[in-house]
């Protein structure tokens, strides 16, 4: 009996260490080209080339799979029926369980969506850079894009920076984001690291990306998040650190003047002037005529 009991806990252990591995993403998806790309016959960088695709080409994505260079490739049709894998790194596959998550969570909003890039020390290489930015997939260009971000549910973050210049140097980011219900009725940034590389040189970037409801002009609270591996084999967020601010109701409800109070139409009332919507059943805060 004991040594049954000892076997189903392996099994369950193998199982448990299995479990990251599991893909994110339903397929088929759909995706975008990053850059100019290549479509092989197999998965590896040599393999056979069956056509190039421009930036910005959409093709149907089936399924992923591990090279035999141990990168992530994804099996793709084109839009004239090719057949065919692309890498990993030139693809934007589009993450509909994330975002279905998110519109499905308990408490959801569409936030509005800035981003800033900054850099200390070019190192020589050039400031001009295009930017390639996406959330659970999806490219989000333009000024203010709308996101759908759910309290409690994870999202990703994708950067990828390309110097225009003569040294050509590029580099990507992937990361993993969790926000709290004070967040998604708040706002917040989240500031995500980027090394460009060129050669031996190295360049510094540090990308914030700040979701904001509407009417809000400033997040009250900013994260810095680690880098991963891949969202594909499913690489666990590591701890996200709060670079400033606070958006935790007692923080705010602090910070907010002795007897600026409010009502919800709910009747919940509180300390909570800096609110737009309620902490405890998310109505909005009454407007004062």
């Amino acid at each position: 009996m004991k040594r049954i009991v000892s076997i189903l806990l392996l099994v369950s252990l193998f199982v448990l260490l299995l479990a990251p591995l599991a893909e994110a993403t339903s397929y088929p998806t759909y995706g975008y080209t990053r850059v100019k790309t290549t479509v092989r016959k197999d998965p590896k960088p040599k393999g056979k080339k069956v056509v190039d695709l421009k930036a910005d080409s959409e093709v149907e994505v089936n399924k992923m799979e591990i090279g035999e260079d141990g990168e992530v490739w994804y099996k793709i049709t084109t839009s004239k029926d090719k057949e065919g894998y692309i890498i990993g790194t030139d693809l934007s596959v589009v993450d509909n369980d994330r975002d279905d998550e998110a519109s499905s969570a308990v408490y959801s909003e569409e936030l509005y969506l800035d981003k800033y890039f900054s850099c200390e020390d070019y190192q020589g290489l050039g400031k001009k850079y295009t930017w390639n930015c996406e959330i659970n997939g999806k490219p989000v260009a333009g000024k203010h894009p709308r996101t759908p971000i759910g309290a409690d549910t994870e999202f990703t973050i994708y950067t990828r920076a390309t110097n225009t210049g003569k040294s050509k140097a590029t580099g990507e980011a992937m990361s993993l984001f969790t926000p709290s219900y004070e967040d998604v009725l708040n706002g917040f940034a989240v500031q995500q690291k980027l090394t460009a590389v060129y050669k031996d040189k190295e360049v510094e970037w540090v990308i914030t990306y700040t979701f904001l409801p509407e009417g809000v002009k400033k997040a009250p609270v900013t994260y810095e998040v680690d880098n991963i591996a891949s969202f594909e084999t499913g690489t666990s967020a590591a701890t996200n650190n709060v670079v400033a601010g606070s958006n935790s109701q007692t923080a705010v409800a602090a910070a907010t003047p002795a007897g600026n109070t409010w009502t919800c139409l709910n009747g919940h009332t509180g300390n909570l002037e800096t609110w737009l919507y309620c902490p405890f059943c998310g109505t909005p805060k009454p407007t004062v005529n």
